[in-house]
């Protein structure tokens, strides 16, 4: 016959410290369920505001270096931010095409996505600035300069994807925090 002991202290604290993670982590689980769909929604614009960001900087660079581009490459160009270095490891890439003179600049989110996204914004960049494919891209450039940001915490250059070449020209760009909609994101303006 087994007798009805009464666990010991430590075993009983054990037990509640589990069930109560266990709690915690369904409400955890629940809570991002949730709030999935207002995070795939912020990590998307945040992809499009990082990528209009960044044309409008190059746009920035090329009035103040205008033989940027051929200083860069001799032919097609591509130049990256090194995701690395920016906060959420968002991927920022450039490329240049000599053909049409088109520019596109794509963006994705990092590793530590929860929902991975992805926005890719074309056009050129012409005397008046950039000119985008897209109305509603041209139009969050525009609304990007009335855009008070907050802070510039980190300088962070365009480079080649190859870390072992050194770039002719230094396109560095600042990271500034900034509130829209009241969500917060972040934005590229040329240093």
């Amino acid at each position: 016959m087994m007798k009805n002991e009464k666990l010991p202290l430590l075993q009983k604290f054990l037990a509640s410290l589990f069930a109560l993670m266990f709690v915690a982590s369904l409400v955890f689980m629940g809570w991002r369920i949730v709030h999935k769909k207002d995070y795939v929604a912020h990590e998307q614009e945040q992809c499009r505001l990082l990528a209009v960001s960044a044309a409008v900087s190059l746009a920035d660079w090329n009035a103040a270096i205008p033989d940027m581009w051929s200083r860069i490459a001799s032919a097609d160009a591509l130049i990256i931010i090194d995701h690395m270095l920016i906060q959420d490891n968002w991927s920022i890439s450039a490329a240049e095409k000599r053909r049409d003179g088109g520019l596109t600049i794509k963006v994705s989110s990092g590793w530590n996505s929860r929902s991975p996204q992805e926005y890719v914004c074309r056009g050129r960049i012409a005397r008046s600035g950039f000119v985008f494919d897209k109305k509603s891209d041209q139009r969050a450039a525009e609304s990007l300069l009335s855009v008070k940001t907050a802070s510039r915490d980190k300088t962070l250059p365009f480079v080649y994807p190859d870390a072992r070449l050194t770039m002719p020209v230094k396109l560095l760009v600042s990271v500034s925090h900034c509130r829209i909609g009241g969500k917060d994101y972040i934005i590229l303006k040329k240093r």
